[in-house]
């Protein structure tokens, strides 16, 4: 079973708050991280846009810098625009989890009363406006029964159709009149519903004031927006711009690139919801090596062919990552030639057409090239000219400044680097590529070539256990009592180097047969964005049963010229006696 499992409760939901710890944050995102974090903790109120393709885990980044403010008094409320029918619903949601997140704080009794009669105000509203529309359509469909009647009546004679079309016009004229109050009426209501949703907007905006007094921070997050119509941000700015816009408010919209792309590429002089935005942040997908990374630490892969694949499949998102191996095209037997080939276009383009180019551009071209690599394998040759029309439709479209000629180049030098296996560019006339699929090229790569291997750095392993500072941080509980523990363990550190602060092994002693027996625990120590996180293994190698697996962290310690900290104790749980562990390791690092 993957290690993750282990602590992960579904592979497809974001993450949790006992979960932001797998979060997988390279040098791009721990730096958008910081700067979205500045935000917070600097309380720069007003509205800001986090963009990134789904699955890239847009909600749970908002978690970890949440949980990145130490212990501040900080309030989230998460809109779920998945939930909502409509513009109208917003402020009724919005009133409901203002209500369930600010139930168990420490606020005055004055300031509750304001929250809950503006609840009981919003529900009233909603109940009032069904009652309204049901008493509307109730007297449609009594309209429609009369005329209805009228026109089964007129069938009996000319006579009674004389008398009827008579008394039906009057009829007709006294329904209209009523619809024609009715619709008075509805709009009297509506002007009535909009005034009274003024004063709730300004009330609530009165309420968040009060609690900026109680020095809460208030963080709005409005989340799933590319789930309901296009013109529903729009619309929303056109309600609630002031609410959002509220200086003890800050509101973060998440959206899709595409969303993202037709906010941040629009002119501010059209006036459009770009001028509302005080920053547009974007989370990219992960690349090959991060995936690799994140593949070999949670899931146990060791070969960089298992994480082709899936950076092939998932587009670097977190969420298809997770299950790659269920995902259409995972038995297709040219997926390792595909994957090997997008590889090598990123790679060269990374050097050269894409190097200087934003996060979201390169996101998009990745995308974009995958596609054209999907189109070239289902027909087998393509016309050049094509392919660059192809190319610059999508470019066009997605605003991206680059020239297609620069992929075909790309193209042409992945193909010189793997003649025999990825494609034959035909030069017939300079203008027909063509794709040569091999189902062959898996048994072609040597497994020992591509094994994934982290060499020895001693400028990034100098200073564990240098030094110790206590920590208060729940411990993630990794594995007990099974004897791949301490391979997890590794695998978290290889992968973690620049984070790790401690590695400690803990011995504890027991008596078996009147003669004195070991068992091995680990702690890992590591200064993640989200604070420090500790991980434990326990009981997962034993002196008097095999394999006695503690050795291969003792061998890795020493090999990376860490020093090695081992702490007896007795036969007890660690997670029951990290306060007895924690002051002796600061022993063993400042010896009195």
């Amino acid at each position: 079973m993957p290690m993750i499992k282990n602590y992960k409760r579904s592979l497809i939901e974001p993450l949790n708050e006992q979960e932001l710890h797998i979060f997988h944050a390279n040098y791009e995102i721990e730096r958008l991280m910081n700067e979205f974090i500045r935000v917070l903790r600097d309380e720069a109120h007003g509205c800001y846009l986090l963009g990134g393709f789904r699955g890239t885990g847009k909600t749970s980044f908002i978690r970890l810098c949440c949980a990145g403010l130490d212990k501040r008094k900080l309030i989230r409320i998460h809109m779920d625009c998945s939930k909502l029918i409509n513009v109208s619903n917003f402020l009724y949601f919005l009133v409901e989890e203002l209500v369930k997140v600010t139930n168990e704080l420490e606020m005055p009794e004055i300031l509750f009363s304001s929250i809950q009669e503006i609840h009981n105000k919003v529900i009233n509203k909603i109940v009032n406006k069904k009652v309204q529309f049901n008493i509307n359509k109730e007297i449609n469909n009594d309209t429609l029964e009369e005329m209805s009647n009228e026109k089964l009546s007129v069938s009996i004679t000319l006579l009674n159709k004389m008398i009827s079309f008579i008394n039906g016009k009057e009829r007709h004229i006294k329904f209209r009149n009523e619809k024609n109050n009715s619709v008075e009426n509805s709009e009297v209501f509506e002007l009535e519903a909009r005034n009274d949703e003024f004063v709730l907007v300004e009330r609530l905006a009165a309420v968040f004031s009060q609690i900026s007094k109680e020095e809460y921070q208030v963080l709005l997050v409005i989340d799933e927006v590319d789930k309901q119509t296009n013109s529903f941000l729009e619309e929303l700015f056109g309600v609630y711009k002031n609410l959002f816009l509220n200086f003890h408010l800050i509101t973060v919209f998440v959206v899709d690139p595409n969303k993202y792309q037709e906010i941040v590429f629009s002119d501010e002089i059209d006036d459009k919801l770009k001028v509302y935005f005080t920053r547009c942040f974007y989370l990219p997908t992960l690349s090959f090596e991060d995936i690799k990374d994140y593949m070999y630490r949670e899931f146990e892969v060791y070969s960089e062919l298992d994480c082709l694949k899936a950076a092939y499949l998932s587009n670097g998102t977190m969420r298809k990552i997770n299950i790659y191996s269920y995902i259409e095209g995972h038995n297709d037997p040219y997926l390792l030639q595909k994957a090997f080939l997008l590889q090598d276009i990123l790679s060269e383009a990374q050097s050269s057409i894409i190097r200087n180019q934003s996060a979201y551009l390169q996101d998009k071209f990745k995308f974009i090239v995958k596609d054209l690599l999907e189109k070239l394998f289902y027909a087998r040759r393509m016309d050049r000219k094509k392919a660059i029309e192809l190319l610059q439709e999508k470019f066009d479209k997605h605003h991206i400044p680059i020239d297609p000629w620069g992929v075909i180049e790309c193209m042409e030098k992945s193909a010189s680097k793997r003649p025999d296996f990825i494609f034959e560019w035909k030069d017939i006339g300079n203008v027909t590529i063509k794709i040569i699929p091999r189902e062959i090229y898996q048994e072609n790569c040597d497994p020992n070539k591509y094994k994934i291997d982290y060499p020895f750095n001693p400028s990034v392993t100098c200073g564990i256990n240098r030094s110790f500072n206590k920590t208060n941080s729940e411990p993630i509980s990794v594995m007990k009592r099974d004897t791949r523990g301490f391979k997890h363990v590794i695998r978290i550190v290889e992968t973690n180097m620049r984070s790790v602060q401690n590695i400690i092994i803990v011995r504890k002693i027991s008596h078996w047969d009147e003669r004195e027996v070991y068992n091995y625990s680990a702690i890992v120590i590591l200064d993640k964005p989200v604070g420090n996180v500790i991980y434990v293994v326990e009981e997962c190698s034993f002196s008097y049963e095999g394999p006695f697996t503690v050795q291969l962290l003792i061998d890795f310690v020493a090999n990376h010229k860490i020093p090695e900290i081992i702490i007896d104790m007795d036969d007890e749980p660690v997670l029951d006696n990290l306060e007895f562990i924690f002051d002796e390791i600061d022993k063993k690092i400042y010896p009195r």
